[in-house]
């Protein structure tokens, strides 16, 4: 067998990761012939390390080539502390290992037209051995996905993402409209992944919301031409903020009928598409489930929509947007559930109730996107500044002065523009209920 390994990765120095394969039913008896992996050079990843593998099977008579994506964590054991690595590799491995099997036979119990594995990269392994997690997947750039590398996606791209976001969040929807006693018992294994920490040490969030909110600031009131009631919002988050931003992210984490198991971190660059003819979008999968948690679906929809939908499109097709998940929410419910979408059961679910809903929670998108927004408007030398600053120390003053100007002038525009939409559409309402 033949093996090259990145000379800074322990983990990778030995064979246990293909031996590992190869004891799951995707190998079926084969095999090793040849393992390589290397860690990627363009794939690095924010709080993970990122290698890409090909391993060779035979069958006896056959051989096979399966290129693979591995995904550790990275980092000493303070910032893995500091930022919850261990929380989020944790429930990510819940995830593949538990939750997904879970929603896959559940909607094959109930003869689903939904198929979830669609949606995802194949899953080779997804193992946690002590502190260590080790996810395994299919290499799909080679068949065609990639990230975007627009910040901004265009319409098709929208489309695709709220359909399966519908998809996704109907799942675990219909599972609590069933039963609702039998789906709380299966978030018992979700570790909780609060912005602020039980033991209120300082945090990866604390650093990350207390920049974005004071550059937010020193943009808003050091420039004139705001109107009275924005100014008014503007203050009164700025109140409820007082030191400590996380307090009210935290705030977004209550639960209500429209609850459910929500990816966390869906944007742009956990999604990866798939472009035929013409440079036609037309497919696309999820990656990255690090962050899930059990709370309202606007933490997928706000996120991304505020992220990375461009100003132009959020003033022609913001409300269209909102109307097609909820459509495909609805709709995608009563398939699994076998009802009319006009069913009683689903009166507390209608798309009025969703307005209220969403009102008190799409602030939520608009100050998450405030702290990512300027890491996505850099270069790509930029990015891997502020990125390995962070690492080395997230409290040190360089990462903060840096982090405070990187992006300019651009992510400061898109970042007010936000926060003026969001005071527009009433979802600065809910700061005066604080």
């Amino acid at each position: 067998m033949q093996r090259k390994v990145s000379e800074n990765s322990s983990l990778m120095d030995c064979d246990w990761i293909p031996n590992l394969l190869l004891a799951t039913n995707n190998f079926n008896g084969q095999t090793l012939i040849e393992w390589n992996a290397v860690e990627s050079r363009t794939d690095f990843g924010f709080m993970s390390s990122i290698y890409v593998a090909q391993m060779i099977t035979s069958d006896g008579e056959i051989e096979y080539r399966h290129d693979l994506i591995i995904k550790v964590m990275k980092g000493s054991e303070e910032f893995r502390q500091y930022s919850q690595s261990y929380v989020q590799f944790q429930n990510e491995i819940f995830f593949y290992d538990k939750l997904f099997p879970h929603f896959h036979a559940y909607l094959l119990n109930k003869a689903s037209v939904i198929n979830l594995n669609h949606w995802l990269p194949k899953t080779y392994l997804s193992i946690r051995q002590i502190d260590e997690t080790v996810l395994v997947q299919e290499n799909i750039q080679k068949i065609g996905f990639d990230v975007e590398q627009t910040l901004y996606l265009t319409e098709d791209h929208l489309n695709l993402m709220i359909e399966c976001l519908a998809q996704f969040h109907a799942v675990s929807l219909a599972q609590k409209i069933e039963n609702e006693k039998e789906f709380l018992h299966l978030l018992d294994d979700i570790q909780p992944l609060c912005f602020e920490q039980p033991n209120c040490l300082p945090s990866l969030y604390d650093v990350l919301h207390e920049i974005s909110t004071t550059r937010l600031f020193d943009f808003v009131f050091g420039h004139g031409g705001h109107d009275d009631k924005f100014l008014q919002d503007m203050h009164r988050l700025k109140e409820v903020i007082g030191d400590k931003p996380v307090k009210l992210l935290d705030r977004f984490r209550e639960i209500d009928d429209f609850a459910v198991i929500v990816h966390g971190d869906y944007h742009r660059n956990n999604v990866l598409f798939k472009k035929v003819n013409n440079n036609c979008v037309a497919d696309m999968k999820m990656i990255d489930f690090q962050q899930i948690r059990y709370g309202s679906p606007c933490l997928d929809l706000s996120f991304f929509m505020y992220l990375n939908v461009s100003a132009d499109l959020r003033d022609s097709s913001w409300d269209k947007m909102l109307q097609k998940y909820h459509q495909q929410l609805v709709k995608h419910v009563a398939g699994i559930l076998h009802i009319s979408t006009n069913d009683p059961t689903l009166t507390c679910y209608s798309y009025d109730k969703f307005l209220q809903h969403y009102r008190r929670y799409f602030l939520y998108g608009a100050l998450i996107s405030a702290s990512f927004t300027p890491w996505l408007l850099t270069n790509k030398s930029e990015t891997e500044k502020v990125v390995s600053l962070f690492q080395t120390d997230m409290f040190d003053q360089k990462y903060r002065q840096f982090a405070l100007v990187v992006g300019g002038e651009a992510a400061n525009k898109r970042v007010l523009d936000n926060m003026i939409h969001a005071s527009r559409q009433g979802y600065m309402e809910m700061l005066y209920d604080c």
